[in-house]
């Protein structure tokens, strides 16, 4: 707080305040200029009251792909002038993306053996992060570690990758020729930082969902960090597809479904019956299922897809609020002005119950069972007793919902 806050006064009067309200001091609560949202300085209230909420949690934190300004306005020597961060096209966008995102300069992340200003940097923001949130940390757009998709500020220039693009003017000279040299910032700062705070591997969940330059699973594997398996983006009818969950090795996190994409109810219920018609053959086949017409359904489709999560040799499982509740709606949808602005329901706990019935939601008696018989008969027998508490259960609390 002490280096956002050197010579701004709006800053400390927010460490002032944040402090009082720590403290339960009557003062804050009658403060509504503090809470109102046009305050500029509400981010950074949002921001470290959530880092003193995760401090007392067990909370998987999240360090977005956007560098907060305060460290832009605060250092503004440690990033590029002449780019800004974005994507190549991929299963999101259908071209290139300009986020407009700061991008660190690489010349000032490492000097020799220490860090550099902008390493500094960096090491500070995943450093506060490990340090509350002691579940683990998302690390938002790891592809953008591993190799930066960039955008010049001058439009007559070529978009490219900043560590590979040897031939444009501008990123020649950032250009790295070994794949040791791709793994630097993540494991001269972000391990580094895990270390310092006793973060293990499988708290670390890196996100590189998009278009995957060739450098990013030697760097994942090189630090022993499991892949992101979305399995809405599997092609059913390729067995060796990365997104197949089949395929998932133990320090992979399989996952359903994100922030960025739609419900699994929505996924199946929007395809068209040819497409339906591959998951269902592919999943009867990952899953040891007798194929039969009615598996195309989307309920049948989504029973199927909870079961290849829990099927998966992924030591890891992952899926958002709205897929377990069957809350319908999108939160993160391209081209929507109200996008980001869904919420889990307040009535979620009776929403879910209603769901379940209707084969909405996460029901984690039959997707557990199904999991195990989709592991292989010994794995089966050897859990016969389990499988029918769970099924036990499941009746009784089916029956009891209204």
């Amino acid at each position: 707080q002490k280096k956002l806050s050197g010579g701004d006064k709006k800053a400390s009067d927010l460490d002032r305040k944040l402090k009082l309200f720590i403290e339960k001091s009557p003062y804050i609560a009658i403060d509504a200029a503090f809470y109102h949202r046009g305050n500029e300085r509400y981010y950074f209230y949002v921001q470290l009251l959530g880092a003193q909420v995760a401090e007392n949690a067990n909370y998987i934190g999240d360090i977005p792909v956007k560098i907060p300004a305060s460290y832009v306005n605060a250092f503004p020597k440690a990033f590029l002038k002449e780019v800004t961060l974005g994507v190549p096209p991929d299963m999101f966008v259908d071209k290139a993306e300009n986020w407009g995102f700061p991008v660190l300069n690489p010349e000032k992340m490492f000097d020799g053996d220490r860090l550099g200003p902008a390493g500094k940097l960096y090491f500070d923001i995943f450093d506060n992060a490990f340090k509350n949130n002691r579940a683990g940390l998302r690390i938002d757009h790891f592809i953008g570690v591993v190799n930066p998709f960039v955008i010049p500020l001058d439009d007559r220039l070529q978009a490219g990758r900043l560590f590979s693009s040897e031939d444009n003017p501008i990123l020649a000279k950032y250009a790295r020729h070994s794949l040791d040299e791709f793994a630097q910032v993540a494991e001269r700062i972000i391990l580094a930082a895990a270390k310092k705070n006793d973060i293990s591997n499988d708290k670390i969940y890196a996100e590189d969902i998009g278009t995957r330059p060739p450098q990013i699973d030697y760097v994942l594997q090189k630090l022993g960090w499991g892949r992101m398996l979305v399995s809405q983006f599997v092609e059913p009818e390729n067995p060796y597809h990365i997104y197949r969950l089949k395929n998932a090795l133990p320090n992979d996190i399989a996952v359903l479904d994100t922030h960025d994409m739609e419900s699994v109810q929505d996924f199946f219920e929007k395809m068209s019956d040819e497409n339906r018609a591959k998951h269902a053959i592919q999943l009867q086949q990952d899953l040891r299922f007798n194929y039969a017409p009615d598996l195309v359904l989307p309920k049948n489709l989504m029973r199927m897809k909870w079961a290849e999560l829990m099927a998966s040799p992924a030591r890891r499982v992952m899926t958002f609020f709205t897929s377990f509740t069957g809350q319908e709606g999108r939160f993160n949808e391209p081209k929507n002005d109200v996008k980001w602005l869904l919420r889990c329901r307040a009535d979620y706990k009776q929403a879910y119950f209603k769901n379940l019935k209707a084969g909405r939601a996460y029901n984690p008696f039959d997707a557990i069972c199904l999991g195990l018989w989709a592991r292989g008969d010994e794995c089966f027998c050897q859990n016969k007793d389990l499988i029918d508490d769970l099924r036990a259960a499941e009746s009784e609390l089916l029956a009891s919902i209204e």
